[in-house]
């Protein structure tokens, strides 16, 4: 019988639960799911990590190229993310070009890099006029079950701290780069990490919704916070309007996420480099 009112009415059927201030998972209203991180996931790659967060799997490798600085700026080199929804990590995503919400989530951590200034582009200099460091992010989700964009910011996030580049310099006599010996690692200078939240037409506030409650919610909201305590940013894809009071809450519940997602990433990269 409950599976049969689950389909046929699935709000009322979660409703239900709101009630009693539990979800149908077991976790409490305002309880973020447990996260799994692990680095050098992709030995092909300069740097990769792996985030489970609950049933949501994401994969991010970096690949690095020498290329032309932009044209007026001598000194920066890139970083470019992409984010891919492939069919076989949820049967809501299909087959053929990337679909619009993998554009907007590969936008979504591109505007994250850009405004977060979590590396200093001027960093990835090789040789000044002549060449820098090019910086492709590839991000691919694995299975799908909501909040994919607090889990592909981590794992972009824990891939830029593991990625290791080699050192090279420019040979004036060849013109072109030569490589030295060893390997530099990023200068990170911010830990942006992102929350997500939805909320309920009777302004149930529930913390890291998975895909169903996202499609149940009248609304989903997603803050990004940075290491000294400020917003780097807020959306919110369309839906209902949210209360200024749900919208403090949900901002202070992204401030101690940060912090708990900026310590592990801390623990398993340092223990890495160990």
């Amino acid at each position: 019988m409950a599976t049969d009112f689950k389909i046929a009415q699935p709000l009322h059927f979660y409703e239900r639960f709101l009630q009693e201030n539990v979800r149908p998972d077991g976790r409490s209203l305002k309880e973020f799911r447990k996260a799994l991180l692990n680095i050098d996931s992709i030995e092909t790659s300069e740097g990769s990590a792996m985030v489970k967060l609950g049933d949501t799997v994401v994969l991010c490798g970096i690949k690095a190229e020498v290329a032309d600085p932009p044209l007026g700026a001598s000194k920066t080199g890139y970083i470019v993310s992409n984010v891919e929804l492939p069919p076989l990590c949820s049967p809501k995503f299909r087959p053929g070009p990337p679909s619009d919400q993998s554009q907007v989530l590969s936008q979504f951590l591109n505007d994250t890099i850009k405004n977060s200034e979590m590396i200093n582009l001027e960093s990835l200099c090789i040789a000044e006029g002549r060449a820098v460091w090019c910086l492709f992010a590839d991000v691919i989700c694995l299975n799908y079950d909501g909040s994919i964009q607090d889990a592909s910011l981590i794992a972009l996030l824990a891939a830029l701290h593991n990625c290791r580049l080699p050192k090279l310099a420019w040979n004036d006599e060849k013109g072109e780069v030569c490589a030295s010996d060893g390997m530099s690692a990023l200068t990170i200078t911010g830990n942006p990490i992102a929350s997500t939240f939805a909320v309920f037409q009777n302004s149930q506030l529930i913390a890291d919704p998975n895909d169903e409650e996202e499609e149940l919610a009248a609304s989903v909201v997603t803050i990004v916070t940075l290491d000294d305590g400020k917003i780097c940013s807020i959306s919110k894809p369309g839906g209902l309007s949210i209360d200024e009071a749900i919208l403090r809450q949900c901002v202070e519940m992204a401030l101690l996420r940060g912090g708990g997602m900026r310590s592990l990433i801390e623990a398993v990269t340092t223990s890495i480099d160990r």
